[in-house]
């Protein structure tokens, strides 16, 4: 589970629904996403962290860094 896209989705004051349509997905990929079913493509990466006012690397850490 991706907890740091979690948090900065509870966080935002929209429901999760509407930051799924804005960035032109489904609320089902969102949720997969965040579940880790699925890996974001790199245009939805940037969009995410667009809307939630993060940065890409803290949404989306790579495995690699995980591990570190």
């Amino acid at each position: 589970m991706n907890l740091n896209l979690k948090h900065a989705l509870v966080d935002y004051p929209e429901p999760a629904w509407k930051v799924a349509m804005q960035i032109g997905i489904c609320d089902v990929r969102l949720s997969k996403i965040v579940r880790g079913l699925t890996e974001p493509r790199p245009e939805e990466r940037i969009k995410l962290a667009a809307i939630l006012g993060k940065e890409e690397s803290v949404l989306f850490i790579s495995p690699a860094d995980a591990e570190k």
